[in-house]
């Protein structure tokens, strides 16, 4: 998921609070899960769970690649109805979502 910022970034001491919207892979990967791709020169320490998108139709839950600060993230969808991943291969790209992460700047 490409992760668009909202609002410019508000710092946090030496971090900075960032408010991205993205919307769902075109197919859906349950090994991979949606990695979170952001603009050139920013990292993640946090990323929020349980979005909801716009549709309500699916939550996301963050994951991070590794502990630690700076670490790769990762979404997994789930189907709000019943709770459960989504299926592989899926396409999700209708699918938008706004979530909050707290990173900063390289």
């Amino acid at each position: 998921m490409q992760a668009t910022l909202v609002y410019p970034p508000e710092k946090i001491g030496q971090r900075e609070l960032l408010v991205a919207n993205g919307t769902g892979p075109k197919s859906y990967s349950q090994t991979t899960g949606d990695a979170i791709l952001l603009p050139p020169g920013l990292y993640i320490d946090w990323v929020s769970s349980g979005g909801l998108t716009v549709s309500k139709t699916y939550y996301t839950r963050a994951y991070p690649a590794a502990l630690g600060g700076r670490a790769a993230w990762t979404f997994k969808w789930y189907v709000t109805a019943t709770a459960a991943e989504v299926a592989g291969a899926v396409d999700l790209s209708a699918e938008q979502l706004q979530f909050i992460m707290i990173g900063g700047e390289f």
